[in-house]
């Protein structure tokens, strides 16, 4: 298995579905179809691997999702829509992101969709002109770090407040070790040992 432990641009089935919209404003059933029932398949598929430990996701997706996307791949290729049209972009759109569509494949830990990255921003988003107070850069980088802070603890099932209040009651300092900092990560082993007594 490859570990995908970079930054790494990613697409999720959401940009699929981008040849469908235009498809159907097209009036080409045939083709939705298609892409319908090849997501319906992927998602069939993820959802018997979701239990599984990452290395046996990562084979399971090589052996039966990758012949589904390469079946899809290939259905696309034989398209000829006529140039400049709807479904002439969005075949050319998905086409040019063959590569970072498959990303998930390279690694069993990598989810099929962005759904939590979505869902945890959204917030974020939501209240973005609630923040235009920023009128600084660093007063936009404190608010991005403590965003990450908490978005973070969440994401680890911790308690909001309690990790914040320990975070304060044990601030960081010039002389604490790589292994001292390492500590106040909310996924570090002695934050997760502690985490129900916040």
């Amino acid at each position: 298995m490859k570990v995908v432990d970079r930054l790494t641009e990613y697409v999720d089935e959401r940009h699929f579905r981008v040849i469908g919209s235009k498809v159907i404003r097209c009036r080409k059933p045939r083709i939705t179809q298609v892409i319908d029932t090849a997501l319906a398949k992927l998602f069939e598929l993820e959802h018997q691997f979701a239990d599984m430990a990452a290395e046996e996701r990562y084979t399971r997706r090589l052996e039966q999702a990758k012949p589904v996307l390469e079946a899809f791949w290939s259905w696309l290729d034989q398209q000829k829509p006529v140039r400049n049209t709807r479904l002439d972009k969005a075949v050319n759109y998905v086409l040019n992101r063959r590569d970072i569509a498959e990303t998930y494949l390279e690694d069993g830990r990598c989810s099929f969709t962005n759904n939590l990255s979505e869902n945890a921003i959204r917030p974020f988003a939501v209240g973005r002109k609630n923040w235009l107070f920023s009128s600084s850069v660093d007063g936009a980088n404190a608010s991005a770090v403590v965003y990450t802070m908490v978005e973070m603890a969440k994401a680890h099932g911790l308690n909001i407040f309690g990790y914040l209040k320990f975070l304060l009651e044990h601030r960081s300092d010039k002389e604490m070790t790589d292994e001292q900092l390492a500590e106040l990560a909310p996924w570090s082993e002695k934050l997760q040992s502690i985490k129900n007594r916040m």
